[in-house]
């Protein structure tokens, strides 16, 4: 979403400018016609930008609408390659990679993203465990050390039995591609992605308003000028 805003206001503000100055101060079609190429741009630029917002929205209310898989029955039911959304615990059979913790996230001086998240991570539903084959997903509300190991100043931990939502996609082995392993109940998780949904939503809004600004305000100038 940050791109998503940072094109939206880049676009307004190349708009604001040629409404201000060349548009406005056109005072024949002949002066018109060469702006026109900039303001289709304008407008396709706000288009474009609403439909990758619209995409974003519609992936954060997919997961808010879909029904979490929490046995392994219900698991097998998934099929190879289609999205899947786990909810259940951090396995005790992981193994411990630092004080009671089988995977954290640290920052030191200098950066962020440090610790380790290993690959095969064991998820447990009712019924048996779900390994998460990749170790770059998201981690996302992991709970904070009270004491972060040396030498990082913050930490964020998974610990065995914390329960946790993964989202991602089932492979065709059986184990999941995950995209985000957020440390929380269901419910938690779907009012986080509900609440989430306002930003997309209003940039899908803000885009077509520029989109439609930039239509009419051209139009309008176009009729007021002489031939």
């Amino acid at each position: 979403m940050a791109i998503n805003i940072f094109i939206f206001l880049f676009v307004a503000f190349i708009w604001g400018l040629l409404y201000a100055f060349p548009l406005r101060r056109a005072t024949t079609r002949v002066d018109f016609k060469p702006l026109r190429y900039f303001l289709i741009a304008c407008g396709l630029m706000f288009l474009g930008n609403a439909v990758l917002a619209g995409l974003g929205a519609r992936s954060l209310w997919a997961v808010a609408i879909s029904p979490p898989v929490t046995s392994m029955g219900a698991f097998g039911d998934v099929a190879d390659n289609e999205p899947v959304l786990l909810d259940g615990i951090v396995s005790i059979d992981n193994p411990i990679v630092l004080s009671n913790y089988v995977a954290y996230t640290a920052c030191d001086e200098d950066t962020c993203q440090l610790g380790y998240i290993p690959e095969n991570l064991r998820i447990t539903l009712d019924d048996g465990d779900v390994i998460l084959r990749n170790s770059d997903f998201q981690a996302s509300a992991w709970p904070a050390a009270n004491n972060p190991p040396e030498p990082f100043y913050t930490a964020n931990y998974l610990a065995p039995g914390e329960p946790v939502i993964v989202a991602g996609g089932k492979e065709a082995t059986g184990t999941v591609w995950a995209e985000i392993v957020y440390a929380g109940t269901h419910r938690a998780f779907v009012r986080r992605a509900r609440q989430r949904l306002i930003i997309p939503v209003t940039l899908v809004l803000f885009n077509l308003a520029g989109a439609v600004s930039v239509i009419v305000l051209s139009l309008r100038r176009w009729r007021t000028l002489t031939s």
